[in-house]
């Protein structure tokens, strides 16, 4: 390839990578926002009644079915948070989302979230996948447990930051989140502790769990206390300023 179709081609890739970063832009500006945050409880509170309505209003199945259904749909919720939490979250990809993630582990009250439609636009293409090989009332059933489960997580992961309750499961669950505010390894079921159990990624102390393995990776707390620059640099093919995204272990 030429000097000058190689030129063509980085040039090209540059422009594109641009147009891409400012097409996300407004994306961005919108997660970070407090009204952003509000409206995905309403959204999600919207979708959560209408896969019910249509649960209880199309289904041609028993009753029983319905209601396993919906706990089958809770269920399957519980396992995609961990997983979510765990492989997403904490994957170590540095992705918009996980970056996003790290920003409310730098400060958990601030309100970063995903875009409020997010929930309903994948409980709607999931019901329409399910939809083909179910009955309409079953399928709407499980879309149903899944956005409850995802609802109670939104407002308990909320709560745990800002609300001090006495109830004794409530104040477990607290714990053990913050346990993973400072082991972000450990910990990544928020409204429930079942798959940390089932994967041994559970912890019931501030303390690093000791590792056995002599490959053992960066110890957690590195991890904890991670911040974000956002240096400029100038793009030696377009000349303009970018900025990027670093990031820096403390300590």
């Amino acid at each position: 390839m030429s000097d000058g179709v190689w030129a063509s081609a980085t040039n090209g890739g540059a422009t594109a990578h641009g147009a891409v970063q400012r097409a996300l832009r407004p994306l961005e500006r919108l997660c970070d926002s407090r009204a952003n945050y509000m409206l995905g409880y309403v959204s999600d509170a919207l979708a959560f009644s209408f896969f019910s309505w249509l649960g209880a209003t199309r289904s041609e199945s028993a009753p029983a079915l319905v209601l396993v259904s919906l706990g089958l749909g809770w269920l399957f919720w519980t396992l995609l948070e961990y997983l979510l939490h765990r492989w997403l979250f904490h994957g170590h990809f540095w992705t918009q989302v996980e970056i996003g993630h790290q920003l409310h582990h730098d400060d958990p009250r601030a309100f970063v979230s995903v875009p409020f439609f997010s929930g309903a636009c994948v409980a709607g293409m999931l019901w329409l996948a399910l939809a083909l090989a179910l009955p309409i009332g079953v399928a709407s059933a499980f879309i149903a447990g899944g956005l409850l489960g995802y609802a109670v997580y939104g407002g308990l992961h909320h709560a745990e930051h800002v609300v001090k309750g006495s109830f004794k499961p409530y104040r477990r669950l607290c714990a053990r989140h913050k346990i993973h505010h400072k082991l972000p390894d450990r910990n990544f079921g928020v409204t429930t502790s079942l798959w940390d159990r089932v994967f041994r990624t559970g912890h019931g102390s501030m303390r690093p769990p000791v590792r056995r393995s002599p490959r053992a990776p960066l110890a957690a707390s590195a991890f904890a206390e991670v911040r974000i620059e956002q240096p400029t640099f100038r793009n030696r093919i377009t000349g303009e300023q970018e900025t990027h995204w670093l990031f820096f272990a403390r300590g």
